[in-house]
């Protein structure tokens, strides 16, 4: 059993700018993701057209 450990923790400003960087990276991958889901649409969009317009052929 471990009765004794040294745990360094960083000061509440280090602390704090780590947690702004986290949520910073956060929005950036919330962002992208938007990004992606929405690209994914307009995909789909085009090739239901691409689809719609061989067959009107």
């Amino acid at each position: 059993m471990i009765t004794e450990m040294l745990i360094n923790i960083p000061e509440l400003e280090e602390q704090q700018k780590i947690a702004n960087t986290l949520s910073s990276l956060d929005n950036l991958i919330e962002a992208q993701t938007k990004k992606v889901e929405t690209l994914k649409q307009h995909k789909k969009g085009l090739m239901q057209k691409l689809f719609v317009n061989k067959e009107e052929n």
